[in-house]
């Protein structure tokens, strides 16, 4: 039986073509790809796969990654060009999967527990509710997005608390 990060890596190679430029460390502690690759991914849970499979793009990534569920090391640009390798179809001739690569890539991923209702956002994710755009619903947006402390902005700028 093939580990998770196996699994996750076939599925690189049929979008990528053969040894993509990626480590992978997955949740059962299986790993697959280049160790020694700039661009290492910790898949740390089923549930960052799944989020990648309703939300391929960087939605499904970010969603991932701020829930902890994935992490990576490297730079993140060498993410965001795997991750448009893969959602660029021009890209790959590996995407002709026969009906018994497709049937084992189903029974893979529901073995792993990948499959399943899409996963609720993070409750860092704003929730906002209301007519787009309208002034309620932006003045909720700039608020979520900003009214979040001075401990948070002392972080970021340092004790001056000053941009420009």
């Amino acid at each position: 039986m093939d580990g998770a990060a196996a699994v996750i890596g076939r599925l690189l190679e049929w979008y990528l073509g053969p040894a993509p430029p990626v480590g992978l460390r997955c949740w059962d502690g299986s790993r697959w790809g280049d160790p020694d690759a700039a661009l290492q991914v910790d898949v740390r849970s089923p549930d960052a796969v799944r989020r990648l499979l309703w939300d391929p793009g960087e939605l499904g990534l970010a969603r991932a990654h701020v829930s902890g569920e994935l992490d990576f090391d490297g730079s993140v640009f060498d993410l965001l060009g795997l991750r448009d390798r893969l959602i660029d179809r021009t890209v790959d001739a590996g995407l002709d999967l026969t009906w018994r690569e497709r049937a084992a890539l189903v029974r893979d991923a529901k073995r792993l527990g990948v499959l399943g209702r899409r996963p609720e956002p993070p409750p860092e994710e704003a929730r906002l509710r209301g007519r787009r755009h309208s002034k309620g619903r932006d003045r909720a947006a700039i608020s979520h997005h900003y009214d979040v402390g001075n401990d948070f902005y002392r972080l970021v700028l340092g004790s001056a608390m000053a941009y420009s």
